[in-house]
């Protein structure tokens, strides 16, 4: 059973247990309704049940089964068949276990609805890498740094007796894999022919045209190429020029094989220099898409793990789309985190490699 799926079946558990928990005992246990949302919810009839509790709770009145039962009668989304049918109510409440841990099944409720929150984050920046455009990467890691800041703001606002618990660092069984999250000790490299051929025609324009290394150095770094030696080489000619000793397909080589990278003169030659920015934009463009689609499947990965606690995946999601962020506004500096300071007992997700400041012009 996939990880996602199983994820999801503690979700289920907790919802039905803290809907069940506040049947069973309205007048001590109601608070626990002010700490989650119907969103939170993974099953759309649980999510009806929650609103129907809160709906009868702003009369005045107290959410027990009889009073719940009704408010669901009249609830026009719901078919009347189901709206009539008691017997999903009752089993509410034998789901719940402990009606005095109300709460305890609230802070796990509202734990799945952000990071279901952060799953959709997540995608939506698949989907804007699979765009090919980084206009909508832009917007949607803009949305997602908000994103990301109102579900820590959301967290920390839970009470801290509660967050405390979860937490504490968890204990793993050995046997248990380890969740596949997307290495962050690897650089995220565009992949494919077309992008291996971008990386080749930017080296051969700009070994053409050297005068523009300083100019497009202010963004494209060797992590944008698709093969690692390209990057290699880019390298290589940054260090030359900014030395300012000679720059042409000789010269590269040699200096490369002095590094240990082999490359021949004629892999550099026939390049065209006025389209040497042009080249360099359209690497760093691929790069970005590439780093975005890393991105996406980090933040993913975080939400899907348990053993990923809260305050490590927003810190860690948080700091994967302010490097972007970074990385396609030229000369501004990285957004920075939300004003609300996190737990003091949370431990950071490493940070991602800081991206340069400014876009290739």
């Amino acid at each position: 059973m996939g990880r996602p799926l199983l994820a999801e079946r503690y979700r289920v558990w907790a919802e039905r247990a803290l809907l069940g928990a506040v049947l069973l005992d309205p007048m001590g246990q109601q608070q626990a309704l002010d700490l989650v949302r119907p969103d939170d919810m993974h099953l759309p009839w649980q999510a009806q049940v929650l609103e129907a509790m809160q709906r009868v709770r702003a009369r005045g009145a107290l959410p027990g089964p009889m009073e719940v039962y009704r408010e669901l009668q009249h609830d026009p989304d719901l078919p009347p068949s189901m709206a009539r049918d008691a017997v999903p109510v009752a089993n509410l409440m034998e789901a719940a276990p402990q009606a005095r841990h109300a709460l305890a099944y609230a802070v796990m409720v509202a734990e799945g609805g952000i990071r279901q929150h952060m799953d959709e984050t997540g995608t939506r920046m698949l989907q804007a890498s699979a765009t090919g455009n980084t206009e909508t990467v832009l917007r949607l890691t803009a949305q997602g740094i908000r994103d990301v800041n109102g579900c820590r703001a959301r967290w920390l606002a839970l009470p801290s007796h509660l967050r405390r618990d979860i937490l504490q660092p968890p204990t793993r069984v050995a046997h248990v894999q380890d969740r596949q999250v997307p290495n962050r000790g690897e650089p995220a490299r565009p992949r494919g022919p077309a992008a291996a051929a971008a990386g080749d025609r930017a080296l051969r324009d700009l070994a053409a045209a050297p005068g523009w290394l300083a100019q497009v150095g202010r963004s494209l770094r060797l992590e944008h190429f698709a093969r690692p030696e390209q990057g290699g080489l880019y390298t290589v000619m940054q260090d030359m020029a900014a030395d300012g000793r000679p720059v042409d397909p000789v010269t590269i080589c040699w200096e490369a094989a002095r590094r240990g990278l082999r490359a021949e003169p004629r892999s550099l030659e026939g390049g065209i220099g006025p389209f040497a920015v042009a080249s360099a934009r359209e690497v760093h463009r691929l790069g970005v898409l590439a780093q975005t689609e890393h991105a996406g499947r980090a933040i993913k990965a975080d939400a899907a793990d348990l053993a990923c606690r809260p305050d490590e995946m927003l810190q860690s999601a948080g700091e994967w789309l302010r490097a972007l962020e970074a990385e396609l506004q030229p000369g501004r500096e990285p957004a920075p985190a939300s004003g609300i300071r996190e737990p003091a007992e949370a431990v950071h997700a490493p940070q991602p490699r800081q991206a340069e400041q400014e876009a290739v012009q």
